[in-house]
């Protein structure tokens, strides 16, 4: 006896969806009930053994089409009754939001509107008279289903569960209705590149947005602080690059300016820090330090370091304190030959909770030192006028 004969259909394969050699079996089951439905007239018995091979019953065959539907379409009543029998379900709608018994109806199927009531099938878009009509469908159900199953696998399976779900009859450009988000931002997020491949291969749209407007770079912005510019993270950037996705904003952090950490995080939300404060916040100062390196003319001021994030109420000084970051603010690179713009930040930094002190005697120092050198630098160049 089956582990699973003692579970109802739905159950069944429910649980066989997590198994990744048990999934393989529901895809060639699958597969074979397609290709016994798309056959005409339907070859019941293929169909039978792959039912019985735990095939789904609810699978789309073609055009947004379930199984029951393709059934009733072709007026195969021994089909609709083999379907019936291994749980499929009358609830299901097609691409458009019709049921079966809807699209029983409108073919003038007698005998499989009889068969479908025998299994309580109700309407769905011909409604009683005096009915509202009812919500449009963003999919078929089934597709519904099995996109809920890809973002499962997304977030806690592997990239074979990730291909099963896509084989299973996921949509790879489909939004989740819960979080507003494509699948391929959902694996970006993660900074999962092995999964970002596999969607990119099976079709996804590198263009997509998310609800709130985000493109699939802006979603690598949210990815958890530790993964942040990390191995895998710029796997993820260098897949979607590839594809040919090459938005003007975020840049890859090698190219960025202190103008483009000085955008707003593209997450959404109406409060959203800058660029420049999330890093900061989430411990990757660093790149920050390396921006101003490379660009000597960018220049960090007093005032952006004691503006307010909305989002945290903390200003600049006080995420670079938290984070043990404050006196690698106060150098000569940072501040160049600007003493006493460095200088006015020194209340707010003594005030700042930080188990890290600013030597201010030193800071100053070294903008003094700084300063007489880029003079000493400009003095050959310049041509003293005569009294």
């Amino acid at each position: 006896m089956s582990q699973w004969e003692d579970l109802d259909p739905e159950q069944t394969r429910r649980r066989m969806l997590d198994d990744p050699a048990q999934a393989d079996a529901l895809i060639r089951a699958d597969r074979n009930l397609i290709a016994a439905m798309m056959r005409n007239p339907i070859d019941h018995k293929s169909l039978g053994d792959a039912l019985r091979d735990h095939a789904n019953p609810d699978r789309l065959v073609i055009n947004g089409m379930p199984a029951l539907h393709v059934a009733v379409h072709k007026r195969d009543i021994r089909a609709l009754s083999l379907l019936l029998d291994h749980g499929a379900r009358v609830d299901d709608w097609d691409a458009e939001g019709a049921t079966a018994l809807d699209e029983a109806y409108r073919k003038g199927f007698a005998e499989g509107v009889r068969r479908l009531k025998l299994f309580r099938a109700e309407t769905r878009l011909i409604a009683a008279s005096g009915d509202e009509e009812p919500e449009p469908v963003e999919a078929a159900a089934y597709q519904i289903r099995m996109n809920k199953h890809l973002l499962k696998m997304i977030e806690r399976g592997d990239a074979v569960q990730v291909r099963q779900a896509i084989d299973l009859g996921a949509d790879v450009n489909m939004m989740d209705g819960y979080s507003f988000m494509p699948p391929l931002h959902a694996a970006a997020v993660r900074c999962q590149p092995d999964k970002v491949k596999i969607l990119l291969d099976a079709g996804a749209d590198v263009f997509r947005h998310t609800k709130n407007g985000e493109d699939v770079l802006d979603a690598l912005w949210q990815a958890p602080p530790r993964q942040l510019f990390g191995p895998e993270w710029q796997a993820v950037y260098d897949c979607l690059r590839e594809k040919g996705y090459n938005n003007l904003f975020p840049r890859h952090p090698a190219d960025m300016t202190l103008d483009d950490l000085r955008q707003p995080l593209p997450d959404g939300k109406k409060d959203a820090p800058t660029l420049l404060h999330y890093l900061v916040r989430c411990g990757h100062a660093d790149v920050v330090f390396d921006v101003l390196k490379r660009n000597p003319d960018d220049r960090l001021t007093a005032a952006e370091m004691l503006a307010v994030a909305p989002r945290y109420r903390k200003t600049l000084v006080e995420a670079f304190a938290e984070t043990g970051r404050l006196a690698d603010v106060f150098t000569a690179d940072v501040w160049q030959g600007r003493l006493e713009e460095m200088m006015s930040l020194k209340p707010h930094a003594d005030k700042a909770f930080s188990f890290q002190k600013v030597d201010f005697d030193k800071a100053a120092a070294d903008v003094r030192a700084r300063r007489l050198q880029d003079l000493k630098i400009k003095a050959p160049k310049l041509k003293l006028k005569p009294n």
